[in-house]
């Protein structure tokens, strides 16, 4: 058997797999293909700001919410359960908490940010962003660089139709002072979360 002419049913395959994908993307409106929620931190708490720079053992504030999946925009969902934890996406450092002010508006359940929350709301929660909880926090780092954490849903997420939205993640970069933190070194280390 020659490599041609076993390659060819796999690129046949290939081709119409690609081919489908794209009829199958291309009936989706435009508007909806992309628009799943966010969330994560930031350094903000009413819009996703995505940097900030701090010391090591500088106490800081992030902010875990929840933010439609472009930037001034209304969440598209009304949701009823948001299961969540902080984690480390990049590269050796450790988060000290040093305290956590939960959105009172909201019933949470839970230890701690990093062993994982969930937070809930007697009604739906319809609102264009959702401030979880504040996190005064301190960074232990080995030296100066950048260093990326982020909050994610440990569980499926409800909505109040019951359904499960899919959730894109919202990383913040705490640059430790030493280094010139850049657009290309963020967008290494973003790159560095997906391989």
């Amino acid at each position: 058997m020659n490599h041609r002419t076993a390659t060819a049913p796999a690129r046949r395959c290939a081709a119409t797999g690609a081919a489908v994908l794209a009829l199958a993307l291309a009936a989706v409106p435009a508007a909806a293909q992309w628009d799943f929620p966010r969330i994560g931190l930031s350094a903000a708490p009413d819009r996703y700001v995505d940097a900030l720079t701090a010391e090591v053992g500088e106490e800081f504030t992030l902010y875990a919410c929840v933010f439609a999946h472009e930037p001034d925009q209304p969440l598209q969902q009304q949701l009823s359960l948001i299961p969540w934890v902080v984690h480390q996406a990049c590269c050796g450092a450790w988060m000290d908490v040093i305290s956590v002010e939960l959105n009172p508006a909201l019933e949470h359940v839970g230890a701690s940010p990093l062993s994982g929350m969930v937070s809930s709301a007697a009604a739906c929660l319809d609102q264009e962003g959702i401030m979880l909880a504040a996190l005064t926090v301190r960074l232990d780092a080995p030296g100066p660089g950048d260093y990326i954490w982020a909050a994610g849903p440990y569980a499926l997420v409800e909505d109040c139709e019951g359904g499960h939205p899919v959730f894109m993640d919202m990383p913040v970069t705490i640059t430790v002072p030493g280094t010139t933190p850049t657009e290309a070194s963020r967008w290494g280390a973003l790159k560095a979360l997906y391989r």
